[in-house]
């Protein structure tokens, strides 16, 4: 497990990888542009001149660990969808699963998926992320100062995701990297997940990790307090972008992810195609979808958020995920 740190620029990032289109994106403007009316009218596939190529067939479901929450296992990672529209299409191909956070594009995201949500909201399993900030933390961790500072911004980041996303729940709400955080496990972030779900506000709660996964998800089976874990995971054990190039143990994340699943946690993979493009067994070329296909062959994985910033991309993903 190491972490080896590679300033790549902009064009490199753009020419070496397929998710070029997808970076290219995030650089172009806000996550806001061409939201109104994101084809209210339209159906899957006919939406801003998009003609969909992805068949009638069905995308594939599991239950959310001991959650009690349903989701397509393909699903679509918000935070790099500029347009709307492109998000309304995933949401009219099939896909439920949404993830989001209240940091993408300084709270944006969560407008544009409230915008694009609205009307069909319950048919839907949105996922955010709330960042507790060592750094905004002063004094000791365990001072009651820290607790009351702790919950304050635990209590306004919640509040904000939910009206940005119009919605009175959110099913999934996460500690927004966990990697080396010792808040993770504070006993006031604790009390505040489990009052938040105990009002409603959030039907079940985790946390997500960038790095630093073996040590961390050990940790969780051996105190499972958490709902659900959102993990780095694809078939090359290791992802690379603009700021890292990290490796991981992939036979011991495997083992223990799968642990944490048969005890009942949720698992929902993410970083699914930065290790690059894959070929399963049966198909006749290396791609990215190929890639998120391995992920979801297997079993414990229940889920997944999938950057798809394009139409094209979607229906790439679409015609291999749909039965």
């Amino acid at each position: 497990m190491k972490i080896q740190k590679r300033n790549f620029t902009r064009k490199e990032f753009i020419k070496t990888s397929s998710l070029g289109a997808i970076a290219t994106g995030i650089l172009a403007g806000s996550p806001l542009r061409a939201i109104a009316d994101p084809g209210k009218n339209a159906g899957a596939g006919q939406i801003a001149g998009h003609e969909g190529t992805t068949g009638s067939g069905e995308l594939a479901k599991s239950m959310l660990g001991k959650t009690g929450i349903e989701m397509t296992r393909l699903g679509v990672g918000a935070p790099r969808i500029q347009e709307p529209n492109v998000l309304k299409y995933a949401l009219d191909s099939g896909v439920t699963f949404i993830d989001t956070g209240r940091i993408y594009a300084n709270g944006k995201n969560e407008i544009m998926v409230g915008e694009v949500v609205k009307g069909r909201r319950k048919d839907l399993v949105i996922q955010s992320k709330l960042k507790i900030n060592e750094k905004a933390i002063e004094g000791k961790l365990n001072s009651e100062a820290t607790s009351a500072k702790i919950r304050d911004i635990f209590n306004k980041s919640l509040d904000e995701s939910l009206a940005a996303l119009q919605t009175d729940y959110i099913d999934v709400m996460l500690f927004h990297d966990g990697s080396t955080n010792e808040l993770l496990y504070h006993e006031t972030v604790l009390e505040s997940f489990t009052k938040a779900k105990k009002e409603g506000k959030i039907r079940a709660f985790g946390y997500s990790v960038h790095y630093n996964l073996i040590e961390r998800i050990k940790q969780h089976n051996e105190n499972p307090f958490y709902d659900v874990v959102m993990y780095s995971f694809n078939p090359h054990g290791r992802y690379k972008n603009s700021q890292r190039d990290y490796t991981w143990d992939q036979e011991t994340l495997m083992v223990e992810l799968e642990k944490a699943a048969n005890s009942g946690t949720g698992i929902v993979a993410m970083k699914t195609c930065l290790g690059g493009p894959w070929c399963c067994e049966g198909d006749e070329e290396k791609t990215y979808p190929g890639s998120v296909k391995w992920v979801l062959q297997k079993p414990y994985i229940h889920t997944s958020a999938v950057a798809m910033a394009s139409f094209q991309q979607l229906d790439e993903h679409l015609a291999v995920h749909k039965n």
